[in-house]
């Protein structure tokens, strides 16, 4: 795809069908539109061919040109990330910028979970008689928990195929947008496939350990008598920390989008003086 390439052309020519392939040829050309790519054995390290460019630079340039003449080995990675450099593609994505798309990510997955658990917490006084009678027969604490993770698990993993389903028309709105046309390859590595069953636990551990942990702990005989609310209505804690960030990272992140949104306007409408 197009699209997905740091080479993008439609036509390759040797340099001896450029009038200026002699300006090119030259260790003394700036042109950004030329890359030299190199391929180091194995044995050699990057660092080890940097630490000779000064002497390349001194014999090869007079004593005007050595004052702003540098060179440096940049890994193949970053040409698509470094925007110092530039690249031949155009549309560069700087690391931090994949940072702060994660960390939202990361952030609305947070709000999901502790939602989730505020939910289920709520459980405790409406499955109590459930968890009492399970006890009462037999069951024991990892059992339960086991079970009610077991709910978590069912729930999560239909959340993440749904999810699957609805990047390709998520991303082409999205792209719509920037007129970007993304689309998201099902034929991706397994690595992409890790790291999204990798979420998937780390969202079950994070949303269903807790409120299993607190069901499982349950008296018997005041979840059969409904007595548990005398002991747990006074209010849980750690239940009231995580409302508490809940809003908080609610308020952070619609802060930022309304600053973002002000800042993008005033870059597309502001007078400009001429």
């Amino acid at each position: 795809d197009p699209k997905q390439t740091e080479l993008p052309f439609s036509l390759l020519l040797t340099f001896d069908y450029n009038e200026d392939h002699d300006r090119y040829d030259r260790w003394n050309s700036v042109s950004s539109s030329v890359q030299c790519y190199l391929k180091l054995p194995d044995n050699i390290i990057p660092e080890q061919i940097e630490a000779r460019f000064p002497d390349f630079i001194e014999k090869y340039f007079d004593e005007e040109t050595r004052e702003y003449k540098t060179y440096l080995l940049q890994p193949l990675r970053q040409t698509h990330h470094d925007i110092d450099y530039g690249g031949l593609g155009g549309d560069l994505m700087p690391d931090w910028a994949l940072l702060t798309l994660g960390l939202i990510g990361l952030f609305l997955l947070l709000t999901a979970s502790i939602n989730f658990v505020n939910l289920n917490t709520i459980l405790v006084f409406t499955r109590a008689r459930e968890i009492g009678i399970r006890k009462v027969l037999g069951s024991k604490r990892e059992e339960i928990i086991s079970y009610l993770l077991s709910e978590t698990a069912l729930i999560t993993f239909v959340a993440f195929f749904v999810a699957l389903l609805l990047i390709n028309p998520g991303i082409t709105f999205i792209g719509g947008l920037f007129s970007e046309n993304i689309q998201f390859d099902w034929r991706a590595d397994y690595q992409f496939y890790l790291f999204m069953t990798s979420i998937s636990l780390l969202v079950l551990v994070l949303s269903g350990l807790y409120p299993a942990w607190l069901l499982s702990r349950l008296n018997p005989v005041l979840a059969l008598k409904n007595k548990i609310e005398n002991k747990y209505g006074q209010g849980i804690n750690l239940r009231k920390m995580l409302v508490i960030l809940q809003f908080a990272i609610t308020q952070f992140l619609i802060i930022c989008t309304i600053m973002t949104f002000f800042q993008m306007r005033k870059l597309s409408k502001a007078e400009l003086g001429f």
